[in-house]
């Protein structure tokens, strides 16, 4: 950016009772932002092209790339769903004074085109781009935008998304074309977004976690994705069918089967006993202590229901690591049910060396912690790498007592670090 120089799977579920600590030294909110991408990320909401790190020209590490919608022509284009993202415009704000802008970088000159369309009806603006192979900034003010008939954007037309298109003209190359720091603002000067950006980022790196490091993914955008994601959640009441539900713990344990249920809470609880956190293995229906993900993934409400908690920790065995498309598939219906109930879910990969298991058996895993970090990349979702757990007990690939303990403690310093950024 130019602003700033098988073992189990744990997937762990947060209650829905969150909200962002907005006093928190880690809050990144500025009313004067309305939406800022850098693409510093893993995944964006942009669509249509890529982002990129390879371009010689790109500083900062990451861009955005255009892509070729039609085969046929040279233009290149980028887009956003805007009910994918965080971004709600005008969302009350008066439109002449909410401003677009975004850094530009083309091989050839053309006209970029900017088009924000409403449930009925585009409007857009263009402009002749003449300098190449550096970059340069595009900005643009709602009251800038025309339709078809010269009319602006009214303040009772909601966006619902966004396009970016460049036009090489009679050129016939097929130019690349990168964007970066895009960011719309409100009743902001130009001069005073550099500062406000910068302030963000540097309270995003507080809060970013990597798997590299932490052993666990957060991202910088899941406390204010997971607060809007919940909001409806929020108020939904619990009922109460079981002698623990008398207590809310801090997470709630599913293992591959009841024993390892059993044994992963203790190990949980000895581990963040210190912090004042708890936990408990989940019942079924019966009241008897359950495990396995399919079971889980099936009656995810009613277990939770009977074990309230802030979190849960679901074990996955290795026998549940499916195919490629089957486990992103399961992925997102895990994600999106457990934020219906008013849960965060946080994954935890498996380490691809494992033993006991053939070169295609271990090929199958690699493919399946592709597809569901790239789901968990995606929504913003947090996960966990549980070969830190092994390393952290000198194991190459075997799980034995002293690394399901690590596993836990590993487990409890995701909870913790989530605790410290969304609060009650």
């Amino acid at each position: 950016m130019r602003f700033k120089n098988l073992i189990p799977i744990v997937i762990c579920l947060a209650f829905a009772g969150v909200a962002l600590a907005e006093d928190s030294p880690h809050a990144t909110e500025n009313p004067n932002v309305l939406w800022y991408e850098n693409f510093e990320g893993k995944s964006t909401t942009f669509d249509s092209g890529e982002i990129s790190t390879v371009h010689a020209s790109i500083e900062g590490g990451h861009a955005y790339k255009l892509g070729r919608g039609d085969a046929d022509s040279k233009v290149v284009s980028a887009s956003v769903d805007l009910s994918a993202s965080t971004l709600k415009v005008p969302g009350g704000h008066d439109p002449r004074k909410i401003n677009i802008q975004f850094m530009l970088w083309t091989e050839a000159s053309g006209t970029l085109t900017f088009t924000v369309q409403t449930e009925k009806v585009s409007f857009t603006a263009s402009k002749i781009m003449q300098q190449t192979k550096r970059w340069a900034l595009f900005s643009v003010r709602s009251d800038d935008l025309r339709d078809e008939k010269g009319k602006r954007p009214g303040i009772d037309e909601s966006w619902t998304s966004i396009e970016i298109q460049f036009d090489p003209g009679i050129q016939k190359l097929i130019p690349e074309v990168y964007i970066d720091d895009f960011l719309v603002s409100f009743d902001v000067s130009p001069a005073a977004v550099k500062q406000i950006v910068a302030e963000r980022d540097r309270a995003r790196a507080l809060i970013q976690r990597s798997v590299d490091v932490s052993g666990f993914e957060f991202s910088p955008n899941s406390p204010s994705v997971l607060k809007n994601a919940l909001k409806a959640a929020r108020t939904q009441a619990r009922p109460v069918s079981s002698a623990h539900s008398e207590k809310n713990f801090t997470a709630a344990v599913i293992g591959p089967t009841p024993q390892e249920s059993e044994m992963l809470a203790k190990l949980c609880a000895a581990a963040g006993k210190s912090l004042g956190y708890s936990f408990a293995a989940c019942q079924g229906a019966d009241d008897k202590i359950i495990g396995g993900f399919d079971a889980a993934g099936k009656n995810l409400t009613e277990i939770l229901q009977k074990t309230p908690a802030q979190f849960a920790l679901l074990v996955i065995g290795p026998s549940d690591v499916s195919e490629a498309d089957a486990a992103t598939e399961k992925t997102g219906r895990i994600i999106e049910r457990a934020l219906a109930a008013g849960c965060i879910p946080i994954l935890c990969l498996p380490p691809v060396v494992a033993a006991n298991l053939s070169a295609e058996e271990q090929g199958l895993l690699q493919t399946f912690n592709v597809a569901v970090s790239a789901e968990c990349d995606k929504r913003s979702i947090p996960y966990i790498d549980e070969s830190f757990a092994l390393k952290a007990a000198d194991m190459a690939s075997t799980w034995t007592p002293t690394a399901l303990d690590g596993l836990a403690k590993l487990s409890v310093s995701c909870i913790k670090h989530i605790s410290q950024n969304v609060k009650p």
